[in-house]
């Protein structure tokens, strides 16, 4: 419908209309991946992947998870100290 309505038009390759165009299919495409994210319960995805560019929220949330990580270090230590003796 597109290319029929541009041909008609005779400019198809004004800047206007491919910059239309490009909003448009990049509008389109949004709301395909989030109604399909959506449907498979997959939202977390993109927010993961947001939040992992972020350096600083990485380091937050790697200060958080460290004094559980050292508890379970030091729990192996004493583990494999008590089957060593």
């Amino acid at each position: 419908t597109v290319l029929i309505w541009s041909s008609e038009e005779g400019s198809w390759w004004d800047f206007s209309v491919v910059f239309k165009l490009a909003i448009a299919a990049s509008n389109a495409w949004g709301l395909f991946l989030v109604s399909t994210l959506m449907g498979y319960g997959l939202v977390g995805v993109p927010r993961t992947v947001w939040q992992a560019a972020s350096y600083r929220e990485a380091l937050e949330m790697n200060y958080a998870r460290a004094p559980a990580f050292h508890e379970e270090k030091v729990s192996a230590m004493y583990e494999v100290d008590d089957i060593v003796r």
